[in-house]
């Protein structure tokens, strides 16, 4: 039994990366004032935590618990966007650490989002801190070493699906991301492991890819230059909530 269209099309449209859900407690709710209440499971967003979408028990299958929900709408946003393997949340492991992160097998790249967990490290340094501690599986033998990786900073936006990838370039070309900030995108680093992504750009014909910083060397991963704090106030600049709406940019003038 698969799960109904109207009940996964919010979690497609839904803009955050990783398309890693978890699970709420259950509850009830009253739909009809003379009849009892009808359980519901719900599950949220790992990444933001806020976004949360619930369906009546009864319309799942036999059996069904809010965790294999929550599986089972992770698992399918990761078909749907084209990630080999996503995770999202705090790993209670080695110095214990926050990180969203996706990656794309065919083309080498690492979507990552490690901000709740700057005093451990940058991006890639909780990338690898995810390999040793068993988080994430490395699948090359390559993939611990942090000078097989240049990374970018990107703003992404995953409310639509993406279309085939073969190359880096073909994501730093897609609708999802920018190089720039927009409603609704989410700053983020990709990390090109290049012992793949050379191979996928030279299979693919890429030519040109986007400016990069040089290759990861030892200590504290490096990071581009694009501007992320607002040299007045000193504050991030990312989308901000208002009572109604939102905006991009800093503190100075909301």
């Amino acid at each position: 039994m698969s799960l109904p269209a109207s009940f996964l099309a919010p979690a497609e449209n839904h803009g955050c990366f990783s398309g890693c859900f978890g699970h709420d407690a259950r509850f009830e709710v009253c739909l009809n004032a003379h009849r009892p209440a009808s359980e519901v499971f719900s599950v949220y967003c790992k990444d933001c935590t806020r976004f949360r979408i619930g369906i009546l028990h009864s319309l799942l299958p036999p059996g069904a618990s809010a965790p294999w929900l929550a599986d089972t709408v992770t698992a399918h946003l990761r078909r749907r966007r084209g990630f080999a393997w996503s995770i999202s949340g705090y790993h209670a492991v080695g110095p214990g650490f926050w990180l969203s992160a996706a990656y794309y097998s065919q083309c080498g790249l690492f979507l990552l989002n490690g901000a709740r967990s700057r005093s451990v490290g940058r991006d890639l340094d909780l990338l690898l801190l995810a390999f040793q501690y068993g988080v994430a599986t490395a699948t090359h033998a390559r993939m611990t070493d942090a000078t097989a990786y240049i990374v970018q900073d990107c703003y992404v936006d995953f409310s639509t699906a993406p279309g085939i990838l073969r190359s880096p370039q073909d994501f730093y070309a897609s609708p999802q991301c920018s190089f720039r900030p927009r409603r609704g995108s989410q700053r983020i680093t990709v990390a090109e492991f290049q012992p793949v992504a050379l191979q996928a750009a030279s299979g693919s014909g890429a030519v040109n890819s986007p400016p990069f910083v040089s290759p990861a060397t030892a200590g504290p991963t490096p990071q581009s230059s694009l501007p992320s704090v607002c040299p007045v106030c000193q504050a991030e600049i990312c989308e901000r909530p208002l009572f109604t709406g939102s905006y991009f940019g800093c503190l100075c003038n909301p």
